[in-house]
């Protein structure tokens, strides 16, 4: 089973913020652009600068580091001398940028990287299993549960390849979500419950994806999943809820707040839409209690209630 369209090239960060901050964040800003247009020692040049004038210049270690990795990718070969101490260059930096900030994500990931081209697997494995430990943003995620997958894959170990590759659909879907990709997101998260059937993680996400789809049938039997997994859960309950008021099973709803309150009485939101359900249901003075006890916990969740279209007296608003 091949799983490389989950992978997607880690390159020089996105966010540039050109004419703005210290004389060192500006050598890293133009550093990032020349690495995009290739030019490497260029930009190496500049992460180089930005180092010197700020020692402590995390993402400008981990930015040189890739200047580096990417002028050893111009070489002959991995095996050839010259590429390998351009490697040990970027790992020389990779590894400075994370004294400098032991949770910094992007540098463990690129040092794992660097290190399978050494072919050094269990470093690079234990590089990849911190990322997965770390916050992330959704593609490194990705990234480093597919290389976490093949390191598995070529251990023979097909059940934690399998589990590994899970994640890098997961988190892949997650991105394209963010991204309103919402039908790359809906096939990622079904090949990701695919490889690991009891992710519960995925099938509560794969329920919320189809609840904004409109598939509410769908997510009601996502929400259903989700709770047999983990019945400890309150936030599967919340939205399962939700949606059987979108299909006018009030009182379904209101059991399923029930639930979620028993699991959690310090959300707001929950006894929001439990009064919301009490209000459906005719019961004015339920619903009163419950927005009272929602805005006792949260304040703010007023407004919420009053654009939900009902008063904080349980009564809807004049239309």
């Amino acid at each position: 089973m091949q799983h490389k369209g989950v992978l997607l090239a880690i390159v020089f960060s996105l966010a540039i913020f050109l004419g703005y901050g210290d004389d060192a964040t500006n050598y890293l800003n133009r550093g990032i652009i020349e690495g995009q247009k290739g030019d490497y020692e260029s930009a190496y040049a500049d992460f180089s600068t930005a180092i010197s004038l700020k020692p402590d210049y995390v993402q400008a270690y981990n930015e040189r580091g890739l200047a580096m990795g990417a002028m050893a990718a111009n070489n002959k070969g991995p095996d050839d001398p010259i590429t390998q101490k351009a490697v040990d260059a970027a790992i020389a930096d990779y590894s400075g940028a994370i004294e400098l900030d032991a949770k910094y994500a992007p540098a463990y990931y690129n040092r794992g990287v660097a290190l399978l081209v050494k072919g050094d697997r269990q470093n690079a494995k234990s590089d990849f299993i911190t990322v997965t430990k770390l916050k992330a943003d959704y593609m490194l995620l990705a990234q480093a549960y597919l290389h976490l997958g093949e390191l598995q894959q070529v251990e023979g170990d097909k059940a934690g390849a399998d589990y590994y590759f899970s994640g890098a659909y997961f988190f892949r879907a997650n991105s394209e979500v963010v991204k309103q990709e919402t039908n790359g997101a809906l096939a990622d998260f079904n090949k990701a419950i695919e490889l690991r059937p009891d992710f519960t993680t995925a099938f509560y996400d794969r329920g919320r994806l189809k609840q904004t789809m409109g598939d509410f049938n769908g997510a009601l039997g996502d929400y259903d999943t989700t709770i047999k997994l983990d019945p400890s859960w309150s936030a599967p309950f919340m939205n399962r809820g939700n949606v059987k008021l979108l299909l006018n099973d009030a009182d379904g709803a209101l059991a399923d707040f029930d639930k979620a309150i028993a699991l959690n009485p310090k959300d707001a939101k929950a006894f929001m839409n439990r009064g919301r359900a009490y209000a459906i249901l005719g019961d004015t003075a339920r619903a009163k209690a419950d927005f009272s006890a929602a805005i006792e916990i949260n304040p703010e969740i007023q407004e919420l209630i009053k654009v939900n279209g009902y008063s904080v007296d349980g009564l809807p608003l004049q239309q």
